[in-house]
């Protein structure tokens, strides 16, 4: 259902609740354009990204975000997030680097915490490579 409401001077907001859209028209003068300006660049600050559905990775708050609930997640698993998004592939070896700091972590340590970051994850997006480490699947576009 559209709905469609008309803001002072000429700003115009309408609301799709159907397809979860908001538009929203604004004349575009000086004074709007330094507003429309600020907005881009705050906006610009907020690190969302697209993991998968309706799921989204919001670096800045370290947060994965479900349709339902949102999960925050550590600094290790934001760590490692990140580097399943730049990579695709994390090596054991990296996980140790990057994670654990260069300190080796124990069989067990990996396991559990791989099993914890799974809990705030889309379901079946992370594979193990056994004896290489883990990745992404090959349709997750983040």
């Amino acid at each position: 259902m559209n709905k469609s409401n008309l803001i002072n001077n000429g700003i115009e907001f309408n609301k799709n609740d159907e397809e979860n859209i908001v538009n929203i028209k604004i004349p575009l003068n000086l004074e709007n354009q330094k507003i429309i300006d600020w907005f881009c660049k705050e906006f610009k600050k907020f690190e969302l990204k697209h993991i998968c559905d309706d799921w989204i990775l919001d670096e800045e708050n370290s947060a994965v975000i479900s349709p339902n609930k949102t999960f925050f997640l550590t600094k290790r698993e934001l760590t490692f997030f990140k580097l399943l998004i730049k990579n695709k592939i994390v090596t054991y070896e990296q996980m140790n680097w990057f994670i654990w700091n260069g300190e080796f972590a124990s069989e067990n340590a990996v396991k559990g915490f791989v099993k914890n970051f799974k809990k705030k994850i889309p379901p079946c997006i992370l594979k193990n490579l056994k004896g290489i480490g883990y990745r992404l699947i090959d349709d997750i576009n983040v």
